[in-house]
């Protein structure tokens, strides 16, 4: 098939939302002609990697670091990012007008409440897999900062407003279009707002045979050694650090020789190195801020235990690679962590109160710590889950099936 891939965030072998916008891009130039829409700025790492010969990019040019265009904010992100889009309609017209695209695939950003224009282009279109429909259990909102309340807030009011736009509304209620969650949440937020016949995926990253092998052969733990919990990411508010610490805190009472990595820069690394200083609490604890990822990936396989202490994650890559490492996980029962763990792979343990919520991460923390053959039994549950549900093949067959339901006259939607 001829297919435009509307890929806003794309860098190879990169995390998060870059890495999936080059992850699907990838998979669809396997079996299909592709031409893939993205930023200006990826160019140069694209063009740098073998892997981009295999597709026709387009480079869409907007402004990033002026006034409310400057990303890396949140705002600053969607505005640059609805600009991009107007722009990207323009160049995929020409596109269609020359080639006749038999699909149109937006993957990123793989936002659900996103209101693309590229839906009145005209083919059938696939939206996903998406995500961000997560939100905040009730009873930890009150534990963000100011900063954190009001954007989280913002957030929720622009989901809320994008979902209501023409566009968005075409999308949803498409009968040739193929609409992909990547959580239950937000396929629930999807059909409450009027998407038709919306299929669960699951959160799309994954891997290949290579990064798998090259992942378990990272040298793991000292299992002789005192127990050791990592934990990674953004130092923001909704990542929860702030609750992993305390919850440590309340493992030192039983296993004072533990340690916990810390890696990750954000706005909330003072308010976590005060919380650290008040707990009394900082020889046990290192800072590591941000690190290559290598060393990052180094320093994760060597630990004993994977903490996510994140409040809504829409299904973090670092779950994958730290599952493919052998790592059990620990983390709160919210967002997509259930959908990425499974049952067997670690404990999450449900939200509540702030000192109930830390005393059932503690507890789980310590369970995993000391209880070696079930942490041997969930590092082994977690690379077959890799290997079974994370593996690029799997999302291969799955964007094949999407293009076939979306082209073909009998066509029957999935949801």
């Amino acid at each position: 098939m001829k297919v435009l891939i509307v890929a806003y965030d794309c860098v190879p072998n990169a995390g998060s939302e870059p890495g999936l916008g080059w992850q699907w891009t990838q998979i669809a130039a396997r079996r299909h002609t592709v031409w893939a829409l993205t930023k200006a700025s990826n160019r140069r790492a694209i063009e740098a990697h073998p892997g981009s010969a295999a597709v026709n990019w387009v480079y869409i040019d907007v402004a990033e670091d002026s006034g409310p265009l400057h990303t890396g904010t949140s705002w600053g992100d969607a505005i640059h990012m609805m600009l991009w889009l107007r722009k990207a309609y323009a160049e995929a017209k020409k596109i269609h007008d020359l080639n006749l695209l038999d699909v149109v695939h937006h993957v990123s950003f793989g936002a659900f409440w996103l209101p693309s224009p590229l839906v009145r282009l005209g083919p059938p279109y696939v939206f996903g897999p998406v995500t961000g429909g997560e939100v905040i259990p009730p009873g930890f909102r009150h534990m963000l900062s100011t900063k954190s309340r009001v954007s989280n807030a913002a957030r929720e009011a622009l989901q809320w407003s994008a979902m209501r736009s023409t566009n968005w509304q075409r999308m949803a209620k498409a009968r040739r279009a193929v609409r992909v969650a990547g959580t239950e949440q937000t396929r629930a937020r999807m059909i409450e707002a009027g998407a038709s016949y919306v299929h669960l995926y699951r959160p799309s990253f994954s891997l290949d045979d290579d990064q798998i092998q090259a992942l378990e052969a990272l040298d793991g733990p000292d299992l002789d050694a005192p127990v050791t919990f990592v934990s990674s990411g953004r130092l923001i508010g909704w990542k929860g650090h702030i609750l992993a610490i305390e919850a440590f805190a309340k493992v030192l009472t039983r296993l004072p020789e533990a340690h916990f990595h810390l890696i990750g820069e954000g706005s909330e690394r003072s308010a976590i190195e005060d919380r650290i200083a008040q707990l009394g609490i900082g020889k046990s604890v290192t800072l590591h801020g941000s690190l290559h990822r290598d060393d990052e990936r180094a320093l994760i396989s060597r630990s004993h235990v994977f903490v996510f202490p994140s409040l809504r994650d829409s299904g973090a890559t670092l779950f994958v690679f730290a599952m493919a490492m052998g790592l059990p996980i620990v983390g709160f029962d919210t967002g997509a962590a259930k959908q990425m763990i499974g049952s067997e792979s670690g404990i999450l343990v449900e939200p509540g109160p702030r000192d109930v919520a830390t005393e059932r991460m503690a507890e789980a923390m310590v369970t995993v710590a000391q209880d070696g053959d079930r942490r041997a039994a969930m590092s082994r549950a977690g690379r077959k889950r890799v290997r079974e549900v994370f593996h690029l093949d799997e999302a291969s067959a799955a964007l094949d099936d999407w293009y076939v339901r979306a082209t073909t006259d009998t066509y029957r939607p999935l949801g």
